[in-house]
Protein backbone atom coordinates (compact mmCIF):
# COMPACT_ATOMS: atom_id res chain seq x y z
CA UNK A 1 0.00 0.00 0.00
CA UNK A 2 1.35 3.46 -0.91
CA UNK A 3 0.46 6.47 1.23
CA UNK A 4 0.45 9.84 -0.58
CA UNK A 5 1.56 13.11 1.00
CA UNK A 6 2.75 13.45 4.58
CA UNK A 7 -0.60 14.90 5.71
CA UNK A 8 -2.19 11.54 5.03
CA UNK A 9 0.62 9.49 6.59
CA UNK A 10 -1.10 9.62 9.97
CA UNK A 11 -4.32 8.26 8.46
CA UNK A 12 -2.42 5.48 6.72
CA UNK A 13 -0.57 4.64 9.93
CA UNK A 14 -3.85 4.40 11.85
CA UNK A 15 -5.30 2.21 9.08
CA UNK A 16 -2.30 -0.14 9.14
CA UNK A 17 -2.40 -0.32 12.95
CA UNK A 18 -6.10 -1.15 12.81
CA UNK A 19 -5.33 -4.02 10.42
CA UNK A 20 -2.67 -5.29 12.81
CA UNK A 21 -5.10 -4.91 15.68
CA UNK A 22 -7.68 -7.00 13.83
CA UNK A 23 -5.09 -9.70 13.35
CA UNK A 24 -4.29 -9.68 17.06
CA UNK A 25 -7.86 -9.51 18.32
CA UNK A 26 -9.01 -12.99 17.31
CA UNK A 27 -10.79 -14.52 20.29
CA UNK A 28 -8.36 -16.84 22.08
CA UNK A 29 -9.25 -20.17 23.67
CA UNK A 30 -9.36 -18.71 27.20
CA UNK A 31 -11.91 -16.10 26.08
CA UNK A 32 -13.93 -18.69 24.14
CA UNK A 33 -14.12 -20.85 27.26
CA UNK A 34 -15.08 -17.81 29.33
CA UNK A 35 -17.81 -16.78 26.87
CA UNK A 36 -19.24 -20.31 26.78
CA UNK A 37 -19.10 -20.64 30.59
CA UNK A 38 -20.94 -17.35 31.20
CA UNK A 39 -23.60 -18.40 28.70
CA UNK A 40 -23.82 -21.84 30.33
CA UNK A 41 -24.43 -20.33 33.77
CA UNK A 42 -27.26 -18.15 32.45
CA UNK A 43 -28.77 -21.04 30.48
CA UNK A 44 -28.43 -23.51 33.38
CA UNK A 45 -30.50 -21.16 35.55
CA UNK A 46 -33.49 -21.49 33.21
CA UNK A 47 -32.89 -25.14 32.32
CA UNK A 48 -31.77 -24.89 28.70
CA UNK A 49 -28.79 -26.76 27.20
CA UNK A 50 -25.39 -25.09 26.81
CA UNK A 51 -24.35 -23.45 23.54
CA UNK A 52 -21.73 -24.81 21.15
CA UNK A 53 -18.97 -22.68 19.63
CA UNK A 54 -19.27 -22.01 15.90
CA UNK A 55 -16.18 -21.10 13.88
CA UNK A 56 -18.46 -19.76 11.13
CA UNK A 57 -20.23 -17.41 13.57
CA UNK A 58 -16.88 -16.47 15.10
CA UNK A 59 -15.57 -15.47 11.67
CA UNK A 60 -18.70 -13.45 10.88
CA UNK A 61 -18.67 -11.77 14.31
CA UNK A 62 -14.99 -10.94 13.88
CA UNK A 63 -15.74 -9.30 10.53
CA UNK A 64 -18.51 -7.24 12.12
CA UNK A 65 -16.26 -6.20 15.00
CA UNK A 66 -13.39 -5.35 12.65
CA UNK A 67 -15.79 -3.13 10.68
CA UNK A 68 -17.24 -1.71 13.91
CA UNK A 69 -20.65 -2.76 12.61
CA UNK A 70 -23.71 -3.22 14.78
CA UNK A 71 -25.92 -4.51 11.95
CA UNK A 72 -26.85 -8.14 12.59
CA UNK A 73 -28.31 -9.77 9.50
CA UNK A 74 -30.96 -12.49 9.50
CA UNK A 75 -31.02 -15.39 10.16
CA UNK A 76 -28.63 -14.64 13.03
CA UNK A 77 -29.18 -13.11 16.43
CA UNK A 78 -26.58 -10.84 17.95
CA UNK A 79 -25.31 -9.17 21.07
CA UNK A 80 -23.07 -6.15 20.61
CA UNK A 81 -21.29 -4.08 23.22
CA UNK A 82 -19.03 -1.06 22.78
CA UNK A 83 -16.09 -1.15 25.16
CA UNK A 84 -17.06 1.77 27.33
CA UNK A 85 -19.28 -0.75 29.15
CA UNK A 86 -16.63 -3.49 29.39
CA UNK A 87 -12.95 -3.94 28.58
CA UNK A 88 -12.74 -7.73 28.26
CA UNK A 89 -14.89 -10.73 27.38
CA UNK A 90 -15.91 -11.63 30.95
CA UNK A 91 -17.04 -8.02 31.41
CA UNK A 92 -18.96 -7.95 28.13
CA UNK A 93 -20.83 -11.22 28.69
CA UNK A 94 -21.48 -10.30 32.34
CA UNK A 95 -22.96 -7.01 31.16
CA UNK A 96 -25.42 -8.86 28.90
CA UNK A 97 -26.18 -11.43 31.59
CA UNK A 98 -26.75 -8.56 34.04
CA UNK A 99 -30.06 -7.84 32.32
CA UNK A 100 -31.21 -10.89 34.30
CA UNK A 101 -32.00 -8.53 37.18
CA UNK A 102 -34.64 -6.76 35.05
CA UNK A 103 -36.13 -9.92 33.61
CA UNK A 104 -39.25 -11.31 35.29
CA UNK A 105 -38.91 -15.04 34.72
CA UNK A 106 -42.48 -15.78 35.87
CA UNK A 107 -43.97 -13.31 33.38
CA UNK A 108 -41.20 -13.71 30.82
CA UNK A 109 -40.96 -9.97 30.42
CA UNK A 110 -38.47 -7.16 30.98
CA UNK A 111 -39.51 -4.96 33.89
CA UNK A 112 -36.75 -2.44 34.33
CA UNK A 113 -36.86 1.27 33.75
CA UNK A 114 -38.55 2.50 30.57
CA UNK A 115 -35.32 2.37 28.57
CA UNK A 116 -34.23 -1.01 29.92
CA UNK A 117 -33.82 -3.84 27.45
CA UNK A 118 -33.46 -7.53 28.23
CA UNK A 119 -32.84 -8.52 24.61
CA UNK A 120 -29.18 -9.42 25.16
CA UNK A 121 -30.02 -11.60 28.16
CA UNK A 122 -32.93 -13.33 26.41
CA UNK A 123 -30.72 -14.00 23.37
CA UNK A 124 -28.22 -15.67 25.70
CA UNK A 125 -30.88 -17.98 27.19
CA UNK A 126 -33.04 -18.55 24.08
CA UNK A 127 -33.93 -22.26 24.15
CA UNK A 128 -33.75 -22.83 20.39
CA UNK A 129 -30.36 -21.17 20.00
CA UNK A 130 -27.63 -23.80 19.65
CA UNK A 131 -24.51 -21.98 18.41
CA UNK A 132 -22.54 -18.88 19.35
CA UNK A 133 -19.44 -17.29 17.87
CA UNK A 134 -17.83 -14.02 18.92
CA UNK A 135 -15.28 -11.48 17.78
CA UNK A 136 -13.80 -8.24 19.02
CA UNK A 137 -11.79 -5.33 17.74
CA UNK A 138 -10.78 -1.84 18.72
CA UNK A 139 -13.11 0.81 17.34
CA UNK A 140 -13.88 4.48 17.56
CA UNK A 141 -11.74 6.09 20.27
CA UNK A 142 -9.60 2.99 20.81
CA UNK A 143 -12.26 1.18 22.83
CA UNK A 144 -13.00 -2.53 22.51
CA UNK A 145 -16.03 -3.56 20.48
CA UNK A 146 -17.57 -6.95 21.32
CA UNK A 147 -19.85 -8.95 19.00
CA UNK A 148 -21.49 -12.34 19.54
CA UNK A 149 -23.65 -13.95 16.88
CA UNK A 150 -26.19 -16.69 17.59
CA UNK A 151 -27.90 -19.35 15.51
CA UNK A 152 -30.74 -19.94 15.36
CA UNK A 153 -31.56 -16.42 16.48
CA UNK A 154 -33.63 -15.64 19.53
CA UNK A 155 -35.93 -12.77 20.49
CA UNK A 156 -38.63 -13.87 18.09
CA UNK A 157 -41.80 -11.84 18.73
CA UNK A 158 -44.60 -13.89 20.28
CA UNK A 159 -42.27 -16.64 21.49
CA UNK A 160 -40.95 -17.22 25.00
CA UNK A 161 -37.19 -17.58 25.44
CA UNK A 162 -37.42 -20.96 27.23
Amino acid sequence: MRCPQSSIVLSCTIFILSLLNCYMCVVNQYDKDSILNYHKEARDYVGVPPLKWSKKLEHMAQQMATNCSSKVKAPYGGNILPGYFAYNWPGAVSYWAGEFSYYNHARKSCEGQSNTSCDEYTQMIWRDTVYVGCGDATCFTYTPFFVCLYYPRGNIPGQNPY
